[in-house]
């Protein structure tokens, strides 16, 4: 279903009740899914010991990865009962937020929104974008992944999700002051969606005017 038909606020409550309502069978399912392929050029790019945001950290699953490389993690998500999951899986600070009310300064090396950006409509990507920017240090790390397709659109679950092309995401990426360092497409990492593909970017914080 086209996202136009309902509602953006609608939407959203849907899609963050799906979450509060799905937390504990959402972690099941998510947390045995290995996505070193994703870790290995993120954590490469970054000094050890270095400071994480993972922005969208749903059960905690990439938190505990970080963690368990050497590196400081801090978890941002907008479902209570998902932050409370990740909190006591990955023993990380979990704050509940949706990203566009982060208020962040240059506090972190890195920041990670695996899958978890394409919940938010594409007229507010930018300000996201903008808010993960004021997070990071000088030179800090994004890694993001989302959906490839066109225009917004409603799952059969209820979830809202938009979905970008490449070159779009690379000019998002480039608008919001990052340099796009890498870009690549992967499958899809749970079984049965053979039909959802990911562009994954890496970029580098650049210093603004």
């Amino acid at each position: 279903m086209h996202a136009t038909d309902q509602s953006e606020g609608a939407l959203a409550c849907q899609t963050l009740r799906f979450y509060d309502t799905n937390a504990e069978v959402y972690a099941e399912q998510t947390r045995g899914i290995d996505l070193a392929h994703l870790y290995k050029p993120f954590l490469s790019a970054l000094p050890p010991g270095s400071r994480i945001l993972d922005v969208g950290c749903g059960a905690g699953r990439d938190l505990k990865h970080f963690v368990e490389e050497g590196f400081e993690a801090v978890g941002v998500d907008p479902s209570e009962k998902l932050s409370a999951i990740a909190s006591e899986f990955s023993g990380c600070q979990v704050l509940v937020s949706s990203v566009l009310d982060l208020s962040f300064n240059q506090e972190f090396d890195g920041a990670w929104a695996c899958a978890s950006l394409i919940h938010l409509p594409r007229r507010h990507f930018p300000s996201a974008l903008g808010k993960i920017f004021l997070s990071l240090r000088q030179r800090g790390v994004l890694f993001i992944s989302m959906q490839i397709g066109n225009g917004e659109i409603v799952t059969e679950d209820g979830r809202f999700i938009a979905r970008y092309t490449s070159e779009e995401l690379s000019d998002a990426i480039e608008q919001a002051g990052f340099e796009l360092v890498n870009a690549w497409i992967t499958p899809d990492s749970l079984p049965g969606r053979q039909s959802v593909v990911w562009v994954n970017a890496i970029a580098r914080k650049l210093s603004k005017a």
